[in-house]
């Protein structure tokens, strides 16, 4: 069942949207969770806590940075997702959602969108009901590379 206190998605394209997003809600602006849009604003790869906490400026503790992208996730701002065993990772809400693919053979991702796999999702939907998203989790498999396979996809 979905978490009834996470707000619908927001995105924005400044950190300055963003702020007005955080105060549209009653949140606080504080430098530290602007600090934090500051980094997540500076790349498009999902990013683990202590990373975004080192790229900070001025660096962050883990667990305050840990606090506040769990409130940016709460009004919409930030989503989290999963490559593995590994920590998760944070990225800002996008326009166009990005799903993923963890070569389980090599650990690379790879992001893609989810309309790359409209044909795939209604069969799916069709023959066994349920209706696939990798947002949250990663698509797993293997990549070309360790398969060694040159064929082009598709």
């Amino acid at each position: 069942m979905p978490d009834s206190s996470l707000r619908a998605a927001r995105p924005v394209g400044s950190v300055d949207e963003a702020v007005d997003v955080l105060r549209e809600g009653g949140g606080r602006a504080t430098s530290a969770r602007r600090a934090i849009l500051d980094v997540l604003f500076a790349t498009t790869d999902p990013l683990s806590t202590e990373q975004i906490a080192q790229r900070a400026v001025p660096v962050q503790d883990v667990p305050s940075t840990y606090r506040n992208l769990e409130h940016l996730e709460t009004v919409g701002l930030v989503r989290h997702v999963h490559f593995g065993h590994g920590p998760g990772l944070y990225e800002l809400v996008a326009d166009q959602e990005r799903w993923y693919a963890l070569c389980e053979s090599c650990g690379s991702v790879s992001a893609f969108s989810p309309d790359d796999l409209d044909a795939m999702a209604t069969m799916i939907d069709e023959r066994i009901g349920y209706r696939i998203r990798f947002a949250h989790f990663p698509l797993v498999g293997l990549c070309r590379d360790c398969r060694g396979d040159d064929r082009p996809a598709g």
